[in-house]
């Protein structure tokens, strides 16, 4: 049975050997059969993946320290042993220099975070639990955090992102696609494929831009391009890689993808901020034709 303050000395060298990246000592003072848990774990830790956890911290959060200010005793009883707990409030200070969602790039932000971490030490393993406010950390990372349902009704919601080339020509044609995924993990991956695929695409001179995002377990993209020639050499790099684990591997339940020939491209039109007319700029032309205010540099097509 431990005394007391074991879980208080505990608390107080788990976070020293966290700021140090120790990771043969939190292996030693989890035990083989502790859990840790946090907000940035999507399920809890385990002894074996105490290592891959801390360095995913690391990497994504420079200087990062744990500064205790107080710390609480206590006493917990289960049906075999008893130990002791503690909990201690704590500050979380660093840089954000590594992604803290893949895909998402660090702004190199300074982070300060309120915390507590909740120690159970039993005869031959810890439980450690760190909560904070995870809005807060992604907040101050300079994330955007939305609050939507996952479903309502026939709608589902998600997340979507737009990345223009800058070529403002008017499409030739249009990619449509969707790929399923599984799980968290799978969406992810195939995330990683897909950063990798618009990087080619903007190498591409006839690329004109792309709006992909994810909604429950679909993902999606529609992308614009000059021609099909301009597609075809688009492709020609990542995606033939993602298609060649999809056909050979299980990755994704399902996938579909077309090309798609413009019907009619209409006009663009952008409000004159000095009349607020609705001008025609199409042509390009970049001056009011109702009051002569200069306009600014018309949007691309996609």
């Amino acid at each position: 049975m431990y005394e007391p303050q074991a879980a208080r000395s505990l608390l107080a060298r788990w976070c020293a050997a966290w700021n140090a990246a120790d990771v043969a000592t939190l292996m030693a003072l989890l035990g083989e059969r502790g859990v840790y848990r946090d907000p940035l774990a999507s399920s809890p830790v385990g002894h074996s993946a105490l290592s891959t956890h801390l360095r995913r911290w690391h990497a994504a959060i420079a200087d990062l320290s744990w500064e205790i200010s107080s710390v609480l005793d206590g006493q917990v009883a289960g049906d075999s042993n008893r130990g002791s707990t503690a909990m201690a409030m704590l500050t979380l200070r660093g840089i954000n220099r590594g992604e803290l969602i893949a895909g998402c790039a660090p702004l190199e932000r300074t982070l300060q975070l309120a915390a507590t971490l909740l120690v159970e030490v039993h005869e031959d393993h810890a439980r450690m639990q760190l909560a904070f406010d995870r809005h807060a950390l992604w907040e101050q990372a300079g994330l955007q955090v939305l609050v939507e349902p996952y479903e309502q009704g026939n709608a589902s919601y998600g997340y979507s992102m737009r990345v223009a080339s800058g070529n403002r020509a008017v499409p030739g044609v249009i990619a449509l696609t969707w790929i399923g995924a599984r799980d968290d993990t799978e969406r992810d991956h195939i995330r990683s494929h897909s950063r990798e695929i618009v990087r080619n695409f903007l190498a591409e001179p006839g690329f004109i831009g792309i709006v992909t995002g994810f909604q429950g377990g679909r993902g999606f993209t529609v992308t614009a391009w000059e021609d099909e020639d301009a597609l075809h050499r688009g492709l020609a790099q990542q995606h033939r890689t993602a298609m060649r684990e999809l056909r050979k591997t299980d990755l994704a339940p399902g996938v579909w993808t077309s090309v798609w020939q413009p019907l009619r491209i209409n006009r663009i039109w952008t409000r004159c901020v000095a009349c607020a007319a609705l001008e025609d700029v199409t042509d390009d032309h970049r001056q009011c034709t109702q009051c002569g205010t200069l306009l600014g540099e018309r949007p691309p097509f996609w």
